[in-house]
């Protein structure tokens, strides 16, 4: 029932009340999604191999239930006072402040986007992930950097909303594909945190 709310309420706006900047949003998150989200949507092809190993050893997990994608979430500019975005997952909608633009528009929308994917995992899936990304970035960062992060992040950070280790990880994943500095999609001060020299392994 719940789902049939979200569907029609998606709707309503897509056909009713959604502005044409918002729809031309709605196709930028699509694009975005399909470009660097294919590991939390599942639709990789290398994520799924590794997943059906995990499902060969463990009898007790399960596949996810519903499909993760963004395609039926809505998209709004709004003129947010204090943040920049918001991720309103109970309403599958994602705000975006009115005004930005660039790489700011993009690591923005990106953050929201990460948010948005989290709520929609499953639990066991959601785990699975946080060390499937874990893994590849420790390739990319090495051991020592990405425990920094991690370790600075938990405890050495003022934690503000739901940004734990999945979130750091995937942002610290798209910071590299965009060659922007660590924390920067994480935002929240994270680039200049990161880079500290008390923190820096």
């Amino acid at each position: 029932m719940r789902k049939q709310k979200d569907t029609d309420r998606f709707f309503h706006w897509l056909e009713m009340t959604a502005t044409d900047a918002e729809r031309k949003l709605r196709q930028t998150a699509t694009e975005y999604e399909n470009r660097y989200f294919q590991d939390l949507t599942l639709e990789d092809g290398r994520a799924h191999k590794r997943l059906a190993v995990t499902q060969t050893v463990s009898a007790n997990y399960s596949l996810q239930a519903e499909e993760v994608t963004v395609s039926q979430w809505i998209f709004r500019y709004r003129e947010l006072r204090g943040d920049r975005g918001r991720c309103c997952w109970l309403k599958k909608t994602i705000e975006i402040k009115t005004g930005l633009v660039g790489d700011e528009f993009k690591g923005v929308l990106l953050h929201e986007m990460i948010h948005a994917y989290e709520t929609m995992l499953e639990p066991q899936l959601r785990e699975w992930m946080l060390l499937d990304i874990y893994k590849r970035m420790e390739k990319k960062l090495g051991e020592r950097t990405l425990r920094g992060y991690i370790d600075t992040n938990t405890h050495r950070a003022f934690r503000q909303g739901d940004h734990g280790t999945l979130f750091l990880l995937k942002s610290l994943q798209l910071d590299e594909r965009f060659k922007w500095k660590h924390g920067t999609a994480f935002a929240y001060g994270r680039g200049e945190l990161f880079n500290k020299k008390e923190n820096l392994p």
